[in-house]
């Protein structure tokens, strides 16, 4: 019954998480052609899983899918796990039905059996590590295949040598053999066989990954408190898998298994390195494979157990695992749509990442022929990329960089696909395994005409030895000096650690709010710029800008100053109240240009806020979207169902009205209006600036191009006539314009 049942919870809480798509986009990359890079120009290793990006790359060479692909690997990976444990590591049916309760309720366990992550692969790969491992005597057969399976496991994911090392090294003693160091090199040979390959082709011995989450700068006391939060969060969710660990680890003491109190080690190793790095941000991804090797110490070990005791502990893991929160045995299809109560909320920067990914990730999902993942970030936002090629900054890089393509630059503002980033301080705002960087003045112009544009000279040098060891040729001299002298951190000195560990930057390129964010971004999940409520941010133009508006995304509901500068000299001030909003979602606007600045030129914008905390910006534009027209520019009719774009009409920011000017006081009765489909606008009636009446309209989904309507104009309007009239958008999908305007039986007011 729990074998069965753990297939069942298999099959309905499968998924892939974002992070996992960082993996399958090195793999689209390979196949393309490209090498095994996240940006085809850089030789960076994004993925912490090199083993598992094999597995998978060997697997989707038949298959050419990723989704359907990687989930049935991993549920097949998990599967044989715990068939592993029940029928080789257990030493009877009670610890079979024992550990099996313990795995089948616990979320951590069941959840990340699949997610697409390299949980499965370590599972199987423990269990066989386990197994062969209990074994009374050592051979040096043995020897060699625990070497190999370690080194398989560590190639999984490297900071799994704490779990296995001292089991591992307690093997090496117990061999019988003088040849003892070779039969351990051979069967580490995988492992070596990956570092020799990674120095040479990505020039480190770690991950990309490795250096963005560990090398951040941040205190010890203060990633300790956050790691604490980390099993705080383990114990409110899944409390389960934490007795269960500290179980495994008293066991052997009591027992006198001195030979599993070396596995028992390596939980304790494991536990006190996540500790130490603050944890992470995904709820029991890091309490999963320890979990599992727990289960395999209280099988492997041994022991007579009554079938009374076995009864009893098995309903207590099922009351434990049922009545915590969000337990992955009772969600269904629907996981992820009704919003979680206070108590199911994880904290700290802690998420429940199934939680959030479950409706366009999940296996349930998915219909034949229907196109997964069915998350924005790979239908919406990673393809508005794949039309508009660039250079891109981003947040959530898994989704967002497969559906963008090769041909697309993205900076990953968490470093864990950039090299630079990954090596800079990181802000002491924690989530965890995000540690969120700046991009430093001059890097986005820097990679764009390809030669060193930072305002930090310093940095600029550091980036020099980085860009020879990432791009330059494999074998080059000067590469390899590069190599030498960033490896033994003879370079660390160019890095301000203080300016960069700032939480917001005084002095920014407009390189860096060059990247459009899209309607309703979320500031977590894209790159944002922070304005210090003190300093403000000053924003440095390449050139002399004459653009009459400013295309920016914005905080909601906060008072923003633009202050705008020639050659150091102030020109002019927009002071702008940005829209209202839901936070932490950004609002996209205009801001426009005084027309005094207009005509001088500005070459430098200061933002700031009439805020005390940190707030942000997305984007910054310049646009040649006016912000005043007159009606003459509206009097050409354009046909219904033509292309905006095509027929001349002017487009029109989301949350900044479009002024029409009116040579005098106005009335009719009613408008002919054309207007881009599917969008939301509100056409606002207007007297010497005093607001007379309002009308919102909307177009029709079913059709294309441009929406035409005629409109009855309001009384108050009409009775009292009009000179201005204003159309504001207040939803688009992404573009929105106005084809033509006309009055229908205009007469002139009286004054």
């Amino acid at each position: 019954m729990l074998i069965l049942g753990y297939a069942v919870a298999l099959y309905n809480t499968a998924w892939l998480d974002d992070d996992a798509h960082i993996t399958f986009r090195v793999i689209d990359n390979f196949y393309s052609g490209f090498g095994l890079r996240w940006n085809i120009v850089e030789r960076v290793q994004a993925y912490t899983h090199p083993l598992w990006l094999m597995v998978i790359a060997a697997v989707y060479s038949m298959t050419h899918e990723f989704f359907l692909t990687v989930i049935i690997l991993s549920m097949v990976f998990s599967f044989c796990s715990v068939m592993i444990f029940i029928f080789l590591v257990s030493e009877s049916i009670n610890l079979a039905i024992l550990g099996s309760a313990f795995l089948l309720f616990s979320k951590s366990f069941v959840e990340f059996s699949t997610s697409g992550l390299e949980n499965p692969l370590s599972y199987i790969l423990l269990a066989l590590f386990v197994w062969r491992f209990k074994k009374k005597s050592q051979s040096g057969m043995d020897l060699l295949a625990l070497s190999f399976i370690a080194s398989l496991f560590i190639l999984t994911r490297h900071d799994g040598i704490l779990l296995i090392g001292p089991a591992a090294v307690s093997s090496y003693i117990t061999t019988r053999s003088f040849k003892r160091p070779l039969i351990v090199i051979l069967g580490a040979s995988p492992f070596i066989l990956w570092e020799i390959f990674s120095l040479i082709y990505y020039g480190f011995f770690l991950p990309n990954t490795a250096y963005a989450k560990l090398t951040t700068y941040i205190p010890l006391n203060t990633l300790l408190v956050q790691g604490q939060h980390y099993f705080e969060n383990q114990w409110h969710f899944d409390s389960l898998s934490l007795i269960v660990i500290a179980i495994a680890i008293c066991v052997p003491i009591f027992k006198r298994s001195w030979k599993f109190a070396a596995l028992s080690c390596g939980l304790l190793f494991y536990l006190s390195y996540l500790l130490i790095i603050g944890g992470d941000f995904m709820l029991g991804r890091f309490f999963a494979v320890p979990l599992f090797m727990a289960v395999l110490i209280i099988g492997g070990i041994g022991g007579h157990l009554n079938a009374g005791f076995v009864v009893a502990c098995v309903a207590g893991s099922a009351i434990l695992g049922l009545s915590a929160p969000n337990p992955a045995l009772l969600t269904g299809r629907d996981y992820g749509i009704k919003p979680l109560k206070p108590y199911q909320q994880p904290s700290y920067g802690v998420g429940d990442e199934r939680f959030f990914y479950y409706q366009g990730c999940g296996l349930r999902q998915y219909n034949p022929g229907k196109a997964m993942p069915l998350h924005e970030w790979f239908t919406y936002v990673g393809k508005l990329f794949r039309e508009k090629p660039g250079i891109q900054r981003i947040g959530a890089i898994g989704m967002i960089g497969l559906a963008a393509g090769p041909q697309n630059f993205l900076i990953d503002a968490f470093g864990l696909s950039d090299p630079l980033l990954a090596r800079l301080p990181a802000f002491k705002k924690l989530r965890t395994g995000h540690f969120q960087r700046h991009v430093p003045a001059g890097y986005i112009e820097t990679i764009r005409k390809g030669d060193v544009r930072f305002l930090d000279p310093k940095l600029g040098e550091y980036y020099q030895h980085l860009m020879r060891v990432v791009r330059g040729p494999l074998f080059s001299r000067e590469r390899w000096r590069s190599i030498w002298l960033l490896n033994t951190g003879q370079l660390s000195h160019l890095i301000d650690i203080a300016y960069y560990s700032q939480p917001a930057l005084p002095v920014i390129s407009i390189s860096e709010l060059e990247a459009l964010k899209y309607a309703d971004a979320h500031r977590d999940w894209v790159d944002v710029i922070k304005i210090s409520p003190t300093s403000g941010l000053k924003v440095k133009l390449l050139s002399k800008w004459h653009y009459p508006t400013l295309d920016v995304s914005l905080d909601p509901k906060v008072q923003y100053e633009f202050h705008f500068y020639l050659k150091d000299i102030h020109l002019g001030t927009t002071r702008l109240l940005s829209p209202s909003g839901k936070n932490p979602f950004l609002v996209r606007t205009g801001v426009e240009v005084p027309n005094d600045v207009l005509r001088a030129g500005y070459d430098e914008i200061q933002i700031k806020t009439v805020s005390s905390n940190l707030q942000a910006i997305g984007h910054l534009l310049g646009s040649n979207i006016p912000s005043c027209i007159t009606l003459e520019q509206l009097l050409s009719p354009k046909l219904e169902h033509s292309d905006p774009r095509q027929v001349g009409a002017i487009e029109i920011l989301p949350f900044h009205p479009l002024r029409i000017l009116l040579n005098n006081l106005k009335r009719s009765r009613r408008i002919d209006l054309s207007f881009d489909y599917n969008d939301t606008y509100r056409l606002s009636f207007y007297q010497k600036n005093m607001l007379l009446a309002e009308i919102d309209i909307a177009g029709q989904p079913s059709f294309g191009g441009l929406s035409r309507v005629v409109l009855n104009v309001p009384e108050m309007a009409y009775y009292k006539g009009y000179d201005e009239l204003r159309i504001s958008v207040m939803m688009t999908d992404g573009y929105a314009s106005v084809g033509h305007l006309i009055l229908i039986e205009p007469s002139e007011a009286k004054n």
